[in-house]
């Protein structure tokens, strides 16, 4: 049976709070989920006006950026889209519409079609040609925890194509704390997390000043909902001033 790919552009512009709000009655705050996830973090850590940048891979790749305890929301709400910056021009195809983007081709999603069109990726890593999707992610997942060369070289690829921006964004907000986290990183988490710290060691002026602690956060499902808690909580205390 033919997979077809979902198409994700219809949901841009889908105003989901007042629909939602109008079916169940109740207030609704809308978030994304790596805003979630960053304030979550910052809650959690006991110290709420810190400043944080948490990279939060799942379906896509986002960052929230939290600056001095405050989400940094730019100017339409759209700050922290990581994932459609262009890392590799002329690359595989986004559903944004552009080539290239940093979700195209290092998402677990980027990372899967990448082997679904390489023949000696598939023979390399074991995968029938009528694996699906589902099929070929299980498949990377076993081959990473055997340590198999070309998987790993695949992960690492796409970590060096993250890394880039995260250095970019610690110089830019002159960070001293990066969390990556969700559950995109369950694909060689501490892989993602080892290239992360190499490239920002390797950034005179990230480190410049002061030491940058990058960690690897949760990477469970959850991170993200419980991140929402911290959302609702941080509105309600500032609107009680």
């Amino acid at each position: 049976m033919e997979r077809r790919q979902c198409d994700l552009r219809p949901w841009e512009k889908f105003d989901v709070g007042p629909h939602l709000a109008h079916r169940t009655g109740l207030p609704v705050t809308v978030e994304n989920d790596a805003n979630c996830a960053a304030l979550g973090a910052v809650w959690t850590s006991g110290q709420p006006t810190r400043s944080l940048l948490t990279v939060y891979m799942a379906y896509g790749i986002g960052a929230g950026i939290v600056l001095q305890g405050e989400l940094y929301r730019g100017a339409s709400g759209n700050a922290g889209e990581i994932g459609h910056r262009s890392v590799q021009p002329g690359g595989s195809p986004c559903w944004c519409g552009s080539r290239g983007c940093l979700e195209a081709v290092a998402s677990p999603r980027g990372i899967v079609r990448r082997v679904a069109s390489d023949r000696g990726l598939r023979e390399a890593l074991r995968i029938g040609d009528t694996a699906g999707p589902g099929d070929i992610h299980r498949a990377l997942l076993e081959s990473l925890a055997h340590g198999v060369a070309p998987a790993l070289t695949l992960v690492q690829e796409a970590a060096r194509h993250l890394d880039d921006t995260v250095v970019d964004l610690t110089n830019t907000f002159d960070l001293d704390w990066v969390q990556i986290a969700g559950h995109g990183f369950t694909m060689a988490p501490h892989l993602f997390l080892a290239e992360a710290q190499t490239a920002v060691a390797r950034s005179s002026l990230a480190r410049a000043g002061h030491p940058v602690r990058i960690q690897l956060g949760q990477t469970g499902p959850e991170v993200a909902a419980a991140g929402a808690d911290a959302v609702v909580l941080h509105g309600r205390i500032l609107t009680s001033f």
